[in-house]
């Protein structure tokens, strides 16, 4: 083929791709055809414009009609918990949620219905009180999608109650199903992660962040989700290194997160990485990194590090 015909076949073949293109979206359009709403969903639609009217009280009696009905809609059964709650008859929401929980302990719903009976007893502060109560749930639904939202919950209200020894308790239960075995796992092991840190635990705490950290390698091997809790856990454990007086491994911590392209601390890991070279007496790299990050942040990194180069009167 000359130099002269390419430009001709291209334009040849580029034609040839938007036909099909246009061919097959052409079929597709005159093939579609709306999706026709069930006698559920027509039903449900009623109740939410009751709902919308202000008229709760029919609302709460057609969402439970439809719940209850020959093939129950769950979705009727998540409104009639959420605005028995709404309407303050707090008793009736929690027994409503309670048995939603119970029968659709895998939906999507289940977790969020959790919450509102953590939430009323809250308000209540009748904190040992909703432990027990949705501890007594969380037996039922076992090895379901909604259990560790539970004992999340159950948690929260031992905190709440200021028992944080039973919180922790609680949480590592949680922990202990592992990182594929619970949806909260990254939550519930920062949360510990803090209590050992409140406790003055740096031992502890040290553990518990090569475990998460551990997890997050894990998780990259199977390109999963990157959890923000794994970037705190790696400035933390810079930190602790900080705080025994072993710069390496601290200077390691901080230079392996100023890695992660994607974090919000790199610029802060960076910051630390100069406050080390500082410290070490190594001023010009310390300097150096200093300007990269004023350079390249416009973050409150780059307001540190515009004062730590000032003072010590880098270039």
């Amino acid at each position: 083929m000359t130099a002269a015909e390419k430009p001709c076949r291209m334009l040849f073949l580029t034609v040839i791709v938007y036909m099909v293109t246009a061919c097959g979206a052409n079929n597709r359009e005159s093939s579609y055809e709306p999706s026709v709403p069930t006698a559920a969903e027509k039903a449900w639609e009623v109740a939410h414009r009751l709902e919308g009217q202000g008229q709760s009280s029919e609302a709460i009696a057609a969402y439970h009609s439809l719940c209850n009905g020959v093939h129950a809609y769950s979705r009727a059964c998540y409104d009639e918990c959420r605005l028995t709650f709404d309407v303050g008859r707090i008793s009736e929401g929690r027994f409503c949620a309670d048995a939603f929980v119970r029968a659709h302990p895998d939906s999507a719903l289940a977790p969020v219905a959790a919450k509102s009976i953590a939430r009323s007893y809250r308000k209540e502060k009748a904190y040992e009180k909703g432990a027990d109560a949705l501890l007594y749930l969380a037996e039922q639904v076992q090895g379901t999608d909604v259990w560790d939202s539970l004992m999340y919950a159950v948690a929260s209200l031992y905190r709440s109650a200021g028992s944080i020894a039973k919180e922790e308790s609680t949480l590592m239960g949680i922990i202990e199903h592992g990182r594929w075995g619970s949806q909260l796992w990254d939550n519930a092991i920062w949360r510990v992660i803090a209590i050992q840190k409140e406790k003055k635990d740096d031992v502890a705490e040290e553990a518990l962040i090569r475990k998460m950290l551990a997890a997050r390698e894990d998780s990259r091997l199977i390109a999963s989700y990157h959890s923000p809790y794994y970037d705190d856990a790696l400035f933390r454990l810079g930190m602790i290194y900080l705080e025994r007086g072993d710069d390496d491994n601290a200077y390691r911590a901080f230079k392996k997160l100023s890695t992660w392209k994607s974090s919000r601390l790199k610029d802060d890991a960076v910051v630390e990485c100069a406050r080390i070279k500082m410290k070490i007496g190594n001023k010009d790299d310390a300097c150096e990194l200093l300007d990269d990050v004023i350079r390249t942040s416009g973050s409150s990194s780059a307001r540190r590090a515009k004062r730590y180069s000032s003072e010590w009167n880098c270039l």
